[in-house]
This record gives structure tokens, sequence and C-alpha cells, in this order.
């Protein structure tokens, strides 16, 4: 009877176990490619936000609007959400004396962002007049995304998943053990028993032909 009882056990946990991995494979690959898709979501809209601002920037810098090259980062860099860190829009036009230097005073630098650099999405476009070749370029923007909202969401999927991967195996696990008790456990205590009351019997003859 304990055999049978150790045997049931052990079929028990082998059972847990597989329930565990089978849980945590599967949690972790599809939080891996949702967090693949955020990333990539995020990369595609800050490649056409930076092209868009370049392509506004250029508009501005044939007419030598600075001034509106300034409303358009005040009013990106200040939005809500934290989500554009950076915008900084530089000539690149009238030689070596001028070009990279800023064309509005307002960009935010690299060194004062508080954001750590882990977090940073880094995209660049040139400014180049609709219908010239590349050689026409009048200057270069240069944006920097925040991460966090996107790394938050992933931390908040993955204490998630965790919470629920637990309460899953703990109630799998509950009704996995009542039914393999009623199902595969009490016919094998009743074997078990059976054989236990034969071998005793044997011995009990075995002794009384002695």
């Amino acid at each position: 009877m304990k055999t049978a009882r150790g045997v049931f056990f052990r079929f028990i946990m082998m059972m847990l176990l597989l329930l565990v991995i089978l849980l945590a494979g599967t949690g972790v690959l599809l939080i891996s490619l949702q967090e693949s898709a955020l990333y990539r979501e995020k990369r595609q809209h800050a490649d056409q936000m930076t092209s868009f601002v370049a392509t506004i920037s250029t508009l501005y810098i044939e007419r030598f609007n600075y001034s509106a090259l300034h409303q358009i980062a005040e009013k990106l860099q200040g939005s809500a959400d934290n989500a554009i860190l950076s915008v900084i829009i530089r000539n690149t036009k009238y030689g070596a004396k001028t070009a990279g230097e800023r064309l509005h005073f307002n960009g935010i630098e690299a060194e004062k962002i508080a954001v750590e650099r882990d977090l940073w999405l880094v995209r660049e476009f040139p400014c180049v007049p609709a219908g010239k070749a590349k050689e026409a370029q009048l200057g270069t923007v240069t944006m920097i995304f925040s991460l966090e909202a996107i790394n938050e969401t992933v931390m908040t999927m993955r204490l998630v998943f965790s919470l629920v991967m637990v309460t899953s195996i703990i109630i799998l696990g509950i009704v996995a053990v009542v039914l393999l008790r009623r199902l595969v456990g009490l016919p094998l205590f009743a074997i078990a028993g059976q054989l236990d009351q034969a071998s005793d019997q044997i011995s009990q003859a075995s002794m009384q032909i002695a």
C-alpha cells in the first residue's frame, strides 16, 4: 500500500512539473512576441514622426523661418506623456563654419535628458527639399524617443503573467490531484490492497503447510 501511495505521489509531482514547464514556456513565448511587436511598432512610429518633422523643417529652413523650428521643438518636447525627449534640428548647408549648428535654441541636448540611455530610441533624418538630390540637404533632424512606457507595459505583462501562472498552477494542481486520485489513485490503492491481502493469505497458507 505504501508503495502504491509513493508511486501515485511521484506521478502527481511529475504532472505538476510538466504543467509548470508548459505554462512557463507558453507565457515566455507570448510575452516575447508581444514585446517584439510593441518595440517594432514604436520604431515604425518614430521613423514616421521623424521623417514628417524633417519634411516640415525643410520648408521652414528654405524660408529661413527658424522661429517655426523653435515652435516645432517646443510642441513635440512638451508632450504630456513625455514620449519625445528631444528634438534638435541642425544646419548642414553653409560649410564647415556653421554646419552642425542648431537652428533653434530650445532643443534638449542628450546630456540634459533625465531618462536612462537604455530607454532611448534615437532617430535621425535629413532635411532634403522635395525633388532634389541628397547633396541639396539643408539640415538634419535628430529626435530621441522614450521607451519608458513600453518598458512599463512589458513589466506589467510579466507581473500579470506570473500571477496568472501561479494561480493557474494552484487551481489546476488541485483539480488534477482530485481527478487523478479518483480515476487512478483509488483503483490503484484497491489493487494494492488486494495484492497485500493475497500476499498475507499466501504467507498464512505457507505457514500452515509448514
